[in-house]
């Protein structure tokens, strides 16, 4: 069975947005994703929820990009949910500090609806905009905790060496 291409959607109602992650979200959609949600906040965007009931699963930048997203809505006093993650999201994402962030859900939200569902912007992204993003993503988890220091030093370090940082 083939894998689901790694999706995240957008939906703005007000002061609300509903992204919903389809597949296995990567570094891929993760520059639209940031993108997206500063935007938002740009806007005025004071609350944020983040649907995982189609997620297969997500790499560490994706992760934290969320934590740099649930870091700047904290500043700004937003609300930040993930509902619909199964135990193996909450694992991941518990394992390297997001949660600190955002908060879980903790009844599933069946059958989430959106009045209006569409694809995040998509646009074409260097690969040096890229390998930025993945190196602030994982900076961002090291600072959010300390044991993630071990875990993402060599991507960090490499990076650092490519991008000249």
């Amino acid at each position: 069975m083939a894998e689901t291409e790694a999706q995240v959607l957008a939906a703005t109602q007000g002061n609300v947005v509903v992204f919903r992650a389809i597949g296995r979200v990567t570094f891929k959609v993760s520059t639209d994703f940031r993108e997206y949600a500063v935007k938002a906040y740009a806007d005025g965007v004071r609350c944020l929820i983040l649907d995982l009931s189609e997620c297969v699963t997500m790499d560490s930048t994706f992760m934290g990009v969320l934590a740099m997203i649930g870091i700047e809505g904290r500043k700004r006093q937003a609300q930040l949910l993930i509902v619909n993650a199964d135990a193996g999201h909450r694992k991941l994402l518990d394992g390297i500090g997001v949660s600190r962030v955002w908060t879980f859900s903790t009844e599933p939200v069946p059958e989430v609806n959106l009045a209006t569902l569409c694809e995040a912007a998509k646009g074409a992204v260097s690969t040096a905009d890229v390998a930025e993003l993945v190196l602030t993503a994982h900076r961002t988890l090291m600072e959010l905790d300390e044991a993630n220091i071990p875990k993402f030093k060599n991507v960090v370090d490499l990076l650092s060496q490519e991008l000249g940082k």
